[in-house]
């Protein structure tokens, strides 16, 4: 079975994180709001495909733990540019509004976020484990 040395580690996260970095100001400045699932079905897919071609035994858990890596990335962007999140997506901007406050309540949920991201990576990572070898 593949692993990547430990040495290879920062590397692989430093890209993950560019990764959401990227991801993330692409959800606020380039995507409609109503067209980023697109986006996410292609970061499980790569996720899942990167984990099962290079890394872990347990397929699961490695996509599952680089999704959650990108997820807080990707949160960590939206929160960096929080004013201009809430100018292009009026209808997270409107259930947040009705919450205790827009940065509180993205820092809440986005939790969940990453867990669902982390769960379809990893089941994405086993499937292409099965189907690529």
């Amino acid at each position: 079975m593949k692993s990547i040395a430990v040495y290879d580690y920062p590397k692989l996260l430093s890209g993950f994180i560019a990764l959401g970095v990227l991801s993330g100001v692409a959800t606020i400045f380039w995507l409609p709001s109503g067209r980023e699932w697109l986006l996410w079905m292609v970061l499980v897919l790569f996720t899942g495909l990167f984990v099962s071609k290079n890394c872990f035994q347990n397929y699961f858990a490695g996509g599952f733990y680089f999704a959650v890596i990108l997820g807080m990335a990707i949160t960590a962007t939206h929160l960096m540019f929080l004013k201009e999140y809430l100018q292009t997506h009026h209808e997270e901007a409107q259930w947040m509004k009705n919450h205790y406050s827009p940065y509180l309540t993205l820092l809440l949920t986005a939790p969940l976020y990453w867990l669902v991201l982390g769960f379809f990576s990893g089941l994405s990572a086993m499937g292409w484990k099965k189907v690529v070898g």
